[in-house]
């Protein structure tokens, strides 16, 4: 678990990074649409116990604030539709409810305040 948390971090971090201003290329290789498309594959499977709630909530630490930013409305409605149509199916299969209970705690605060708070960390544009 601990590791597949960790990669799933690392994933968010790199599509959330800014590309360094020396860099040559300017498209992202991770852009924030992966991520999207990261959560609707999710949202499409079938639930695994406890993995699938914890990655969820890491991706969602990591990247929410970037994807609030960029689509808005629209990742509020994935939020909307993950603590509805989702998140029984997650009821369903956990083992402990630590994982699932701090991911409702979550998808709840931010979608009440149609926000997400910025990672503790990050690297500013222009670091590098």
């Amino acid at each position: 678990l601990k590791r597949m948390s960790g990669l799933a971090r690392l994933f968010a971090a790199l599509s959330v990074s800014h590309l360094p201003k020396a860099s040559t290329t300017t498209t992202h290789p991770h852009p924030i649409a992966k991520v999207w498309n990261w959560f609707s594959s999710v949202c499409n499977m079938t639930p695994h116990t406890d993995i699938t709630a914890s990655l969820l909530l890491d991706m969602l630490e990591v990247s929410g604030h970037t994807m609030f930013a960029n689509f808005g409305k629209q990742f509020g409605k994935l939020l909307v539709l993950i603590k509805d149509k989702y998140f029984p199916q997650l009821e369903a299969v956990k083992s402990e409810g630590g994982p699932t209970v701090r991911l409702d705690q979550f998808l709840t605060t931010s979608i009440r305040g149609q926000s997400i708070r910025e990672p503790e960390g990050g690297l500013r544009l222009g670091f590098l």
